[in-house]
């Protein structure tokens, strides 16, 4: 088998990372938008929440209620949840400021919006409309009358890429030579001395890539 104890080196992360990490032990409603099959109510009701489901058709097994988003409208009342999952849902959203507007409809004022999408991620699923830099999701939401107050990478490109194109036995392995190549180009680019590095440590650098090079972002709002 494999370890995983090498996954991450320093800033970059060369393997799946869940937007549910980031969620910490709380209480109070958590509306899980693009529920799918609701995998992840277990998850959010572990630590202290109350789960609802919403997507635009009922995957989830016939124990797990959704409620169903029409003309993209959300099936809730203004300011009646506390918290909000949207976890690998952004880039499905054909109607993105539509979507923005009802999670800040539907949050309660200063309420949290836990949220991963795909960036450098190819097109998968069969309908990806919006792969937004860590730039693109700051500005959409500072739009829409939210503070992204945490943003970090999820798994290396490189290594997403290998997810797709073999299984994730064959994917894990190839991981460490993403990892040392990465290493190296970081440290080609410490000698280079361009001059809009100027200043900057090798930690920096890597801070920076690991955003640019990510598959998925993950990151925390908060409706002002």
């Amino acid at each position: 088998m494999f370890r995983h104890d090498w996954w991450q080196k320093g800033p970059y992360y060369y393997w799946w990372r869940d937007v549910t990490d980031l969620i910490p032990d709380g209480q109070g409603l958590i509306a899980d938008v693009g529920c799918g099959t609701g995998q992840q109510k277990a998850i959010v009701e572990s630590k202290g929440y109350t789960w609802v489901g919403l997507d635009t058709e009922r995957r989830a097994p016939g124990s797990i209620e959704v409620s169903l988003i029409e003309d993209g409208r959300f099936p809730l009342g203004d300011s009646s949840v506390d918290h909000l999952l949207c976890r690998q849902v952004l880039e499905h959203v054909s109607r993105l400021e539509l979507f923005a507007q009802e999670c800040r409809r539907v949050l309660k004022p200063g309420g949290t919006m836990f949220g991963s999408h795909s960036w450098l991620e190819c097109d998968h699923d069969n309908a990806s409309y919006y792969n937004l830099s860590h730039d693109g999701i700051r500005h959409l939401l500072s739009r829409h009358g939210f503070d992204l107050v945490r943003i970090e990478p999820g798994i290396h490109v490189g290594v997403l890429l290998l997810h797709h194109l073999f299984d994730d036995l064959v994917a894990s392995r190839l991981a460490r030579l993403v990892a040392a190549a990465q290493m190296l180009s970081d440290r080609r680019r410490m000698r280079q001395k361009r001059p809009e590095d100027a200043g900057l440590s090798l930690p920096e650098i890597q801070s920076e890539n690991a955003l640019r090079l990510a598959g998925h972002l993950l990151w925390i709002a908060r409706k002002l």
